[in-house]
């Protein structure tokens, strides 16, 4: 099972976040944050990881964040607070305590996803707004153009981004990061399909890629 974890910000979760949820967000990366200009920027780095080690990771060893953590961070052999966050060669995030437990995130505008699971994950979301589509003929295969170009007026939008995302959690999901070449791999073909899903929360278009067949997704109120 991959579990999705959605959080839209306001301006509430911008101005202050409360210190019980900070004090879930290692060192690195408060450091990090402070060399992020938009207050946006901040908060959704920030919220990322609270959502990571305060309701991803203890839901995923115990089914309930709350008990987890009041059962397990005193435990040196399960403290989701202090488990360091690491970088792969070409930047993904991954925790070596815990190596039966994956995840990734993204965010656009002013909303962020988690995606957690026990094996490979890789998850990418955009807002839905007018396609650019100079990124499409200088990226997409020429299966993916036809699919992009190729529906009604009022889905062209959609089926872009339905497309970049993909794309996007396809090398998120293999860890290849861009150095893979985005047009060396067709998200339309057969070989991926199984791998691949999107759908529409609001005006947000998510797409995970993983081995698990079963997800279930949750909007998150901090």
């Amino acid at each position: 099972m991959t579990h999705i974890y959605f959080m839209r910000l306001d301006a509430h979760n911008i101005k202050e976040i409360p210190p019980q949820l900070l004090a879930l967000v290692g060192e690195e990366r408060r450091e990090h944050t402070d060399c992020i200009a938009s207050p946006m920027g901040r908060a959704l780095c920030l919220y990322a990881e609270i959502l990571l080690r305060g309701v991803a990771l203890p839901e995923f060893f115990c089914g309930n964040a709350a008990h987890c953590i009041n059962r397990f961070a005193p435990d040196e052999k399960f403290d989701p607070i202090c488990a360091p966050i690491v970088l792969g060669e070409h930047g993904k995030p991954y925790m070596p305590d815990f190596p039966d437990f994956h995840f990734n995130w993204s965010h656009s505008k002013d909303a962020l996803v988690l995606a957690a699971s026990g094996s490979p994950v890789g998850v990418d979301m955009e807002k839905l707004r007018p396609a650019r589509d100079g990124v499409a003929k200088r990226y997409f295969t020429e299966g993916e153009i036809a699919y992009v170009f190729g529906g009604s007026n009022g889905s062209h939008d959609r089926r872009f981004f339905e497309t970049w995302t993909k794309k996007e959690a396809y090398v998120k999901y293999t860890g290849s990061g861009l150095s893979v070449p985005l047009d060396s791999f067709d998200v339309t073909g057969e070989k991926l399909r199984e791998k691949l899903k999107t759908f529409v929360h609001g005006n947000y278009i998510i797409s995970l890629c993983g081995d698990e067949k079963k997800y279930d997704f949750t909007e998150e109120f901090l």
